[in-house]
């Protein structure tokens, strides 16, 4: 298959009433998988004694907005966008293995850019952000 035919869609973690679109083990299970897969202490540079539960902490506090990469339909990373300030926002990224390979990966990254330049406001008025910022290590 030719590496641009592949589908990317992103799923948001978001809550209805009260009832989260994934299940608690679920969101912990993606931190398993970073873990499992060595990016975690990429991502998390920080973050010594890190592990799921502060992981599912963080988008449960709604200070950080999650979004599940899936690629033809296998889930294949996660970002995330926090540290809102006026129209800006800080954005973090990790792609599983799945997802590794330039090609593949910068077009994740830069199609991960474009959805969130264009997210809009709830009355579709306005873009939510003239700035998004994020740090990648030299090594990845």
């Amino acid at each position: 298959m030719i590496e641009n035919q592949h589908q990317i869609s992103f799923i948001p973690y978001c809550q209805s009433d009260g009832i989260s679109n994934f299940p608690d083990s679920y969101i912990k299970g993606l931190y398993a998988r970073m873990v499992e897969e060595k990016t975690a202490a990429r991502v998390f540079y920080s973050y010594a004694d890190f592990g799921p539960e502060d992981f599912l902490s963080l988008f449960k506090e709604r200070q950080n907005f999650l979004w599940v990469i899936a690629v033809d339909g296998e889930v294949s990373g996660v970002f995330w966008l926090n540290n809102f300030e006026g129209r800006s926002a800080k954005i973090h990224q990790c792609l599983f293995q799945n997802a590794w390979g330039r090609e593949k990966s910068i077009r994740i990254g830069r199609k991960i850019v474009k959805h969130c330049i264009h997210l809009m406001d709830a009355a579709r008025e306005r873009f939510l952000f003239d700035v998004i910022t994020g740090v990648t290590p030299s090594n990845n």
